[in-house]
C-alpha cells in the first residue's frame, strides 16, 4: 500500500510517494527485495535534502541487512515527515500573512474611497430651492440693519471726545505755562538761568502751547494766538462773537 503526499520546500512543490510497507517490518523482511529497499531509502533521502539541502545521509547498499535497510527507511522517515510538516506549516503561515495584508490593504482603499467619494445627495424640488432661497434672503435682511446700527454706535463711541480729560490736561498745561511765562517776565531772575536752563524753559513754553491747542480742539474751541504769543480761545458755539477767553 501507498500514500502520495505534497513536499514544500520553500515554494517549490513535489510529490513523494511513501512507501507504507517500509514501514511495517514484517511486510518488508518478508515481501520487499533488498534492491528495493535500497531504492525506497534513496527516494526518501532524496525527498528530505529537497527540504533540507545541508542533509547528508550514510549511503545503503545492497550489502547491508534488511534489518539495517528497514531501520534506516524508518528513521528517514521520521526525518522526512518531520521536515515536511515544518515547511507546510511555514507555508500557511505565510498565506495567512498575504492573506492579513490583503484584507488591510482592501479596508485601506474602501475607508480612501468613502472618504473621497462621497454619496450624491438627492436633488431638491424647484419648491425646496424657493423655500431656501426666500429663508437665506431673511437672514441676510435680519442681519444687515443689526451691522448696520452696530457700526453706528461704534462710530459714535470712537468720534465722541474724551472731555473730562482734555478739561484736566487743559487746566494743568495752563497752570504750567503761566508760571513758565511769569519767570520769563522776571528778567532778573531769568537772567540767573543758565543757557540750558533758559533755553529748556523756551522750548517748553512752547510745547505747552501746542499741548493747550490740542486741548482747546478736543473741547470744541479755536486758538487764536495773540502777537505776544498768548493764546487766546473762543469756544466753538461763540464762533462770529467778539467776545475773548484768555487762559
Amino acid at each position: 500500500m501507498k500514500t502520495t503526499v505534497n513536499n514544500i520546500a520553500s515554494e517549490n512543490v513535489t510529490s513523494f510517494v511513501i512507501n507504507e510497507d517500509m514501514l511495517n517490518e514484517k511486510k518488508a523482511m518478508k515481501y520487499i527485495s533488498k534492491p528495493n529497499m535500497v531504492a525506497a531509502i534513496n527516494d526518501i533521502c532524496a525527498a528530505i535534502k529537497g527540504l533540507n539541502s545541508l542533509f547528508s545521509p550514510q549511503e545503503y547498499t545492497e550489502a547491508n541487512s534488511k534489518k539495517e535497510l528497514f531501520d534506516a527507511y524508518h528513521r528517514f522517515y521520521i526525518i522526512y515527515t518531520d521536515l515536511r510538516d515544518a515547511a507546510i506549516e511555514a507555508r500557511h503561515r505565510e498565506e495567512e500573512k498575504r492573506e492579513r495584508e490583503e484584507r488591510r490593504r482592501q479596508a485601506e482603499i474602501e475607508k480612501n474611497t468613502k472618504e473621497l467619494i462621497k454619496p450624491a445627495q438627492p436633488l431638491k424640488s424647484e419648491e425646496e430651492v424657493k423655500e431656501a432661497s426666500k429663508a437665506n434672503k431673511k437672514a441676510k435682511a435680519d442681519k444687515a440693519p443689526k451691522k448696520e446700527k452696530k457700526a453706528s454706535v461704534e462710530g459714535e463711541k470712537k468720534s465722541a471726545p474724551r472731555v473730562g480729560d482734555a478739561e484736566a490736561r487743559l487746566s494743568t498745561y495752563s497752570a504750567e505755562l503761566a508760571e513758565k511765562e511769569a519767570l520769563v517776565a522776571n528778567a532778573e531772575e531769568f537772567a540767573k538761568l543758565s543757557k540750558e536752563d533758559a533755553k529748556a524753559i523756551r522750548h517748553r513754553i512752547a510745547s505747552l502751547k501746542r499741548k493747550i491747542e490740542r486741548a482747546n480742539k478736543a473741547l470744541g474751541t479755536k486758538i487764536r494766538l495773540s502777537h505776544e504769543g498768548n493764546p487766546d480761545i473762543r469756544s466753538a458755539s461763540d464762533i462770529g462773537s467778539t467776545t475773548l477767553f484768555r487762559i
